[in-house]
C-alpha cells in the first residue's frame, strides 16, 4: 500500500495518454481500492478514500471521453489532478457493465455531477459500446441501467424498468450469466432498488440483508472466490445503500438498518466527503 501514490499515477497516465488502455486502468486501480479496502474494511484511513475516489474517477471518465466529438476534449479532476481527457470511440471501455461500477461508485462519493453525467448515457449508446468487438450482456442489464436513471431523475417508467429488468434476471431468460451469479449477485440488486424506490423499511432492509448474505455465500462458496479481492465489497449493493442513507436523511419515517462490515461506513456516512476535490 505504501507505493499506491506512484501505481495509481502511471495507471492514471494510461487513462489519459492512451484512451483505448481505459478498461485496463479501470481494472488496476479497482484493485488496489479493494486491497486498501480489505486492511481497512470500514474506510476510516486517507489512503482508502483517495483510491476509492480515484477508482470512481477512472471509471466515470471514459463516459465524458465518448460523449464528445473526435478532436474535442473535457477535462476531469483524477487523482487530485485536473487531466484533459481526448475523444473515446464506443467501446468496451464504456460499456454497460463498466457504466454500473462508475454509477454505484459516484454515488458513493455523493459527486452528483458526475450522476447527472452518466444519468445522461442512454442504455441504447450502452448496448451499441457492450457489443463493439464481440461484447455481450445479458439483456437484463439495460432495463437495469435505465431503472436507475428513472429513479435518479424522478421518471415515471422506473417501475416498468425494474419488473423488465426482474423478468431478464431470471435464468430461464438469461444466455450469459449462470443462475448462481444470477440469483446471488445480480437480482438482490434490482430487489433493493425496488424497494428503495418504495421506500419501504422493512422489506428494503430484508432486501439488503438477503443480498449481502447472497454476495457472501457466492465469494466464500470455494478458495478461489475467497481470494478475490471481488468479495471484499458488494458494489452495487452498497451503492444502493448509500442513496438509501441519503433519503433516509430526508425522509424520517424511513429508517434502513446499513450496519454491516461489507459496507464501509466512512463512505457510507459521507465521515470524509468534501476534503478531497473530485
Amino acid at each position: 500500500m505504501a507505493k499506491f501514490p506512484e501505481k495509481i499515477e502511471k495507471q492514471v497516465s494510461w487513462l489519459v495518454n492512451k484512451p483505448m488502455m481505459a478498461d485496463m486502468a479501470l481494472h488496476s486501480i479497482g484493485l488496489e481500492a479493494r486491497i486498501c479496502l480489505s486492511v481497512d474494511p470500514t474506510a476510516g484511513e486517507w489512503l482508502t478514500w483517495e483510491a476509492w475516489t480515484t477508482w470512481m474517477q477512472v471509471a466515470e471518465a471514459p463516459f465524458a471521453m465518448c460523449s464528445i466529438a473526435p478532436g474535442e476534449t473535457v477535462e476531469r479532476i483524477i487523482n487530485q489532478k485536473r487531466r484533459t481527457l481526448r475523444h473515446l470511440p464506443p467501446g468496451p471501455e464504456c460499456d454497460a457493465g463498466t457504466w454500473l461500477t462508475a454509477f454505484s461508485l459516484a454515488v458513493t462519493c455523493r459527486d452528483e455531477n458526475r450522476v447527472a453525467s452518466l444519468c445522461q448515457i442512454t442504455p441504447a449508446f450502452l448496448k451499441e459500446a457492450s457489443e463493439k468487438r464481440g461484447g455481450a450482456y445479458d439483456e437484463y442489464i439495460y432495463p437495469l441501467i435505465a431503472a436507475v436513471q428513472d429513479f435518479i431523475l424522478n421518471r415515471p417508467t422506473l417501475g416498468d424498468n425494474l419488473y423488465q429488468a426482474m423478468d431478464l434476471s431470471r435464468p430461464e431468460n438469461a444466455s450469459i450469466s449462470d443462475a448462481e451469479r444470477l440469483n446471488c449477485l445480480i437480482f438482490p440488486v434490482i430487489e433493493s432498488l425496488y424497494r428503495l424506490a418504495q421506500k419501504d423499511t422493512e422489506k428494503f432492509n430484508e432486501a439488503m440483508e438477503q443480498g449481502i448474505r447472497l454476495f457472501r455465500t457466492y465469494y466464500t462458496a470455494d478458495e478461489e472466490r475467497s481470494r478475490d479481492k471481488q468479495g471484499v465489497v458488494p458494489l452495487h449493493l452498497f451503492g444502493i445503500a448509500c442513496m438509501a442513507y441519503d433519503l433516509a436523511q430526508i425522509f424520517p419515517d424511513f429508517n434502513p438498518d446499513l450496519d454491516s462490515g461489507y459496507l464501509p461506513k466512512h463512505i457510507l456516512k459521507r465521515s470524509r466527503h468534501g476534503e478531497l476535490e473530485i
